[in-house]
């Protein structure tokens, strides 16, 4: 089963709660310190995290390795609505981050760090 962010987001959709409150509650559950979300795409449901530093980076590295950061998505983004859209099956979500993407942000913050 595909889920788009239109029914991750669902719930901060509705009443008071808005896309702001999925942003804040996504880095407080999810996130180490010194990362944000930067952006969520639609299609193979995808979250952009930015690392304000390398142990921040680092610290969301080992939570992708150990996998920590798929439980803790698993529990904050697979709702009851999502659970019954997939006919009460078990919902298992994937976690994937391009270990070169890593690396690459590693040293551009090693880099940028330099040049302080």
């Amino acid at each position: 089963m595909a889920v788009g962010a239109g029914v991750v987001l669902y719930k901060y959709s509705r009443g008071d709660a808005d896309i702001q409150q999925f942003t804040v509650a996504f880095k407080e559950a999810i996130l180490p310190a010194a990362t944000n979300l930067c952006a969520i795409s639609n299609r193979s449901l995808c979250f952009t995290v930015q690392a304000e530093s390398r142990d921040a980076l680092r610290a969301l590295w080992e939570r992708y390795l150990d996998g920590s950061l798929q439980s803790r998505l698993q529990e904050f983004l697979v709702t009851e609505e999502i659970i019954q859209l997939a006919d009460g099956e078990e919902v298992i979500l994937s976690v994937y981050i391009d270990e070169e993407e890593f690396n690459n942000a590693s040293l551009d913050l090693m880099v940028q760090n330099q040049g302080k």
